[in-house]
């Protein structure tokens, strides 16, 4: 969760509070505008993307200068080149209390809908007022539009942080222990797939934090955070069809890889036990896996025996919850909640929408029982 203070907290529990969106635009490292409003905003993290944070907004704009934010030319500051919203919601009641938490820093990607009032004052034209609709997200959408030239080797191979920290020009969050690069092997021409794999060499995926800086959403789940209380308004609903097969269940996993000599590495782990044994009544269904980041047959072991769990249970269950909005919540924490059944349950969150104004919305996962 994003950190808050312990009043927030209270407010948020309790209800009866007003959610909005404000934004600094910031055009080429300069902020030319400070606080706007936002007429309406939603935006939605999702974990199984590489741009991780998107969304749209509404943003209009008056100024007793009579100037208009609708862009005429690339120079303009509402343009899908060099600006940025620096994005935060405010919560507000009505005995006074107030607080700001920093949402996200996304880019322009489209701007439409223009709209504006004008007059003439004096026979000069004069913006009343204006308003675009702006199309938004985070900086791996600049990331995934860079791909190399030409093959490209890491710098170094000492530090896995520093070569994501080069690939995205971005601030690092180094909150996962650093690695070393494996092997000095040529990236192919995507920079983002080379960045999602340097991330995976870190035991998670890399995305852009609120402040813009690049982390790692780990595979192992945090600690829990507070429940998600759904209250009168609320609701949960299964997201995923209710039909239970066995597509997608495996009981071997086998990787596939070379040692730096171009010879075969191999690693395997079965079931051994229990109704999906290898060999048993389920049959003998193997994964194939092939990674070139192993380049050793224990470590090719190690990582069988890390995904064999993953492709060997009843695939986790999603739940679509909407409630009111929390603006600490993010993508990847761990939250308890009820169904309306009163069945209690703890999942991750993997995609957030949170729009002001208006309800949020969020996908949770739990894992098979």
């Amino acid at each position: 969760m994003l950190s808050a203070s312990d009043e927030l907290a209270e407010v948020v529990q309790a209800g009866g509070f007003d959610c909005s969106y404000i934004a600094d635009v910031v055009v080429d490292g300069e902020t030319v505008l400070e606080g706007v409003p936002l007429v309406s905003a939603q935006l939605d993290w999702n974990a199984e993307r590489q741009v991780f944070a998107q969304g749209t907004c509404v943003l209009a704009y008056s100024d007793e200068e009579g100037r208009t934010v609708v862009p005429d030319t690339i120079a303009d500051w509402l343009t899908p080149y060099a600006t940025s919203l620096v994005i935060s919601m405010v919560v507000t009641t009505r005995s006074g209390f107030s607080e700001t938490i920093l949402r996200g820093v996304l880019r322009i990607t489209g701007v439409g809908d223009p709209q504006e009032r004008w007059v003439t004052v004096n026979g000069t034209p004069v913006a009343l007022g204006s308003s675009v609709r702006l199309r938004l997200a985070d900086e791996f959408d600049r990331v995934a539009s860079e791909p190399f030239p030409v093959p490209t080797a890491p710098a170094s191979t000492d530090s896995t942080w520093a070569e994501i920290q080069r690939l995205t020009g971005l601030a690092v969050r180094r909150e996962v222990d650093d690695v070393a690069i494996p092997r000095d092997l040529a990236y192919d021409l995507s920079r983002i797939e080379t960045v999602f794999g340097l991330g995976r060499l870190l035991g998670g995926r890399p995305y852009v934090t609120a402040p813009g800086s690049v982390a790692i959403l780990t595979d192992e789940w945090p600690a829990e955070s507070p429940p998600i209380v759904v209250g009168e308004t609320g609701r949960v609903v299964p997201a995923d069809p209710a039909e239970w097969t066995a597509n997608g269940i495996y009981n071997e996993i086998v990787v596939l890889s070379h040692d730096d000599s171009q010879q075969g590495v191999l690693g395997r782990a079965r079931i051994a036990e229990g109704p999906l044994r290898y060999g048993g009544p389920f049959g003998r269904r193997p994964k194939i896996v092939r990674d070139d980041q192993v380049t050793t047959e224990a470590g090719a072991v190690a990582l069988a025996e890390r995904l064999l769990p993953n492709f060997s249970t009843r695939p986790s269950r999603r739940f679509t919850i909407q409630t009111l909005p929390d603006p600490r919540r993010e993508v990847g924490d761990v939250v308890p909640f009820t169904r309306e059944n009163g069945k209690e349950h703890v999942g991750r969150i993997v995609d957030l929408v949170l729009a002001a104004p208006g309800v949020m919305t969020v996908l949770v996962e739990v894992p098979s029982e």
